[in-house]
């Protein structure tokens, strides 16, 4: 029987395996070797000192120095527990039989433990693709449909246009439909096109597939900062947009006199999301924007962020941000990405 008595790391101090074997073998400097005088008691030894009770005695007795060291002395004074032979023998076989069992209820702990760290991902994912699929909460018939809140977005949108709010190019829509042969098809102006390939799921009769600009005010990058040691205005950069939400205690500022060059379109506002566009494993991480997270005047995003401002008296920016956190954006980021493994861009029209 091999133990194991000196180690640069305490954890393998005391460690303990039976040689069974005829080959020869040599130990080096760092293992004691035991004979018992019986053979018939090996295994029992075995057990002892593998028992919490001769470990505890090992890590009290190895001097607690930065070279854990258990010496020869303290292993032959050391105090072991003998039952009878016959009895000796029984605890053996009693171990032998229960250790399957300990072996598989480790299994299975193991797997628990596995589950339980993954089920909080696992779980929100799962309700995330019910809410985005119609499956979560019951549709009322009295509360209309997409189409009647896509044609106030389109009045609204007018209406913006001719007080100078919004470009005119915003008044582009497109139209998506599903055909008497179910396919989806799009069309903008007088262009029309199979767009099948590109619905991902099905949703309920009284829902609409939409292009992303058709319900925003505005979508953009930020815009490369000036930084400035003076803490006034802030820039969300990737690091502030955390799957746990907004932290504006990571950004860093931009030189106050530069605050002029940023349009006012550019300054954040409420509810705002923020997509992260580049990084390989911060690619599509996104955070929702609040003014009472952040304690200076305003703050602005760079260029590895893209704003995303729905048009609010419409659509709920949380609904946009449960929807581009489930797995069904998720999954396809990459494949919506362009760029260098190590440098990954998200495309502007997703």
């Amino acid at each position: 029987m091999c133990l194991s008595s000196q180690s640069d790391n305490p954890e393998p101090l005391g460690k303990t395996a039976i040689y069974r074997n005829d080959n020869y073998a040599l130990l080096n400097q760092r293992v004691l070797k035991m004979r018992p005088h019986l053979d018939g008691i090996l295994d029992y030894l075995y057990y002892v000192i593998n028992s919490k009770y001769f470990h505890y005695t090992v890590s009290h007795q190895s001097g607690g120095s930065a070279q854990a060291n258990l010496k020869l002395g303290h292993v032959l004074s050391m105090l072991v527990p003998i039952a009878p032979f016959e009895e000796e023998l029984r605890i053996v076989n009693k171990i032998s039989k229960l250790n399957p069992f300990i072996a598989h209820y480790d299994f299975i702990q193991q797997k628990e433990s596995d589950l339980n760290n993954e089920i909080n991902n696992k779980l929100k994912k799962s309700i995330l693709q019910e809410a985005i699929q119609g499956r979560l909460v019951p549709q009322m018939k009295e509360e209309g449909t997409a189409q009647d809140l896509l044609e106030q977005i389109r009045q609204e949108k007018l209406h913006l246009v001719k007080e100078g709010k919004l470009k005119k190019s915003a008044l582009k829509d497109s139209i998506i439909y599903k055909g008497d042969d179910n396919k989806y098809f799009e069309k903008i102006g007088n262009t029309e096109m199979d767009i099948t390939d590109e619905i991902p799921f099905e949703i309920p009769d009284s829902w609409s597939w939409v292009r992303l600009y058709d319900i925003c005010s505005y979508i953009q990058r930020g815009k490369s900062p000036k930084y400035s040691l003076i803490k006034k205005y802030p820039v969300v950069a990737q690091k502030c947009n955390q799957w746990s939400g907004f932290s504006i205690d990571k950004a860093q500022f931009i030189d106050p006199d530069t605050l002029s060059s940023y349009g006012e379109e550019r300054i954040l506002q409420d509810g705002d999301l923020m997509w992260n566009s580049t990084g390989l494993g911060t690619l599509g991480r996104m955070a929702i924007y609040w003014s009472s997270l952040n304690p200076y005047e305003l703050a602005v995003a760079d260029s590895h962020v893209t704003v995303i401002r729905a048009m609010k008296k419409f659509v709920i920016p949380q609904y946009l941000y449960y929807y581009f956190t489930s797995n069904t954006v998720q999954s396809v980021i990459e494949d919506k990405s362009d760029g260098s493994t190590n440098k990954r861009n998200l495309q502007l029209l997703l």
